[in-house]
């Protein structure tokens, strides 16, 4: 079970950790593998918990906002939309560009993972233990190399959350965008779509990502907001007509004749400043996502 401790109970040095223990005994000294990157008087707390055989050490700190130089910090009035996707993690748009990150390694990971997890069950599933036995020791090694790999799979999904989400913040402070307008999806995953689509949503996570955008986004003085999807697809981001159920990938708008590839993310911008009676310049849209930065 994991054990928090607040700031005051516990000492830090270097890379040594000092956890108070019963009263009238000796703290229990723990050797971090690797420095603290906050100084001691900026940890508020830690937690000491177990993963299979391993302790880890998670900490809680205080962190400044990022500082900018004159001119150059996030700009309140300049405003981002944010698409969540499966195939791509994050598209970006604001005016002129636009920012669309590749989730392509993180499904081929997903997918390999479940390959890699079922031959694993079938190679095993004639010598693995009845129900009420005790299992050998070869099925107990086999039990705890699962659980490796299945830490290890977590943990490569994860980071590739986190360095995603560093790309958008950082395509953000480079535009000086001071908010960032995010389609909140997860009204989605209480449909039953089916077996293939469940599996995808749930590896989809979308909390996750929005939670890792917005503590990176914090960091850097931007500000996340989260708006309803509902009615997106079928709204042009133009003249805010209603288009009755627009095919495929391209949008056309048979009102302000607007046709244009992937452009969710700039309806979640205007939707958010209520932009959708201003019509916006010819081609705005078409050159935003013409210049479209990619990162694996």
């Amino acid at each position: 079970m994991p054990s928090r401790y607040y700031s005051g109970t516990f000492a830090l040095n270097d890379m040594h950790l000092s956890l108070p223990t019963a009263r009238g005994r000796p703290p229990l000294a723990l050797g971090l593998s690797r420095p603290v990157p906050y100084g001691p008087e900026a940890v508020r707390s830690v937690i000491l918990l177990n993963v299979g055989p391993k302790v880890f050490v998670d900490m809680t700190a205080e962190v400044p906002v990022a500082t900018y130089e004159e001119r150059s910090e996030p700009d309140p009035d300049r405003m981002a939309g944010v698409d969540l996707g499966i195939i791509h993690p994050y598209a970006v748009a604001t005016e002129g560009v636009a920012l669309v990150v590749s989730g392509r390694a993180i499904r081929a990971e997903h997918r390999l993972h479940l390959a890699e997890k079922k031959a694993r069950s079938r190679a095993l599933a004639t010598r693995a233990p009845k129900r009420g036995q005790a299992g050998s020791r070869r099925w107990r090694k086999y039990r705890a190399k699962t659980k490796r790999l299945e830490g290890r799979h977590r943990c490569r999904v994860a980071q590739a959350t986190h360095e995603a989400a560093r790309a958008v913040v950082d395509f953000a402070v480079q535009e000086r965008i001071g908010t960032l307008v995010v389609g909140d999806p997860r009204g989605l995953l209480a449909r039953d779509p089916g077996k293939r689509q469940n599996l995808a949503a749930r590896n989809w996570r979308p909390g996750k990502m929005i939670a890792a955008l917005a503590d990176k986004a914090a960091l850097a003085g931007i500000d996340v907001e989260l708006v309803d999807e509902r009615g997106t697809s079928s709204t042009c981001p133009r003249c805010g007509a209603k288009v009755s159920n627009p095919k495929g990938r391209t949008f056309h708008c048979g009102t302000c004749t607007l046709e244009a590839r992937r452009i969710s993310m700039e309806k979640h911008r205007r939707k958010r400043v209520d932009l959708w009676p201003a019509v916006a310049r010819p081609g705005t849209i078409g050159e935003s996502l013409g210049r479209v930065a990619s990162a694996a």
